[in-house]
């Protein structure tokens, strides 16, 4: 089964920068706890802590999808939209050896 890998970048505003991480971190809890997430794990930036970095993996496209629907999701989307200068999402497929 190839896994569905997902890199999401959020650049905090600098004035916000805290306040945005806590709001992530509550994501971490629910969304482990969802069907299909094989992980889900937030960084930070040593370079520039406005930075944060999700890596997640899941089992399919579906389960992904159900995740973007999530009311934990969507309600910190709309907590921090005001508080964040930009946000990227890649969805993602390893390439293998052959």
């Amino acid at each position: 089964m190839k896994l569905l890998t997902v890199v999401a970048k959020v650049i905090a505003k600098n004035e916000f920068t805290d306040e945005v991480g806590m709001n992530l971190r509550k994501l971490l809890f629910p969304t482990r706890s969802e069907d299909g997430c094989v992980n889900y794990d937030l960084h930070r930036s040593i370079e520039n802590p406005a930075i944060y970095i999700f890596h997640e993996n899941w089992k399919s496209k579906s389960h992904l999808d159900a995740h973007l629907q999530s009311q934990h999701l969507t309600s910190c989307m709309d907590n921090i939209k005001h508080m964040i200068e930009g946000l990227e999402v890649y969805q993602l497929e390893m390439i293998e050896n052959s």
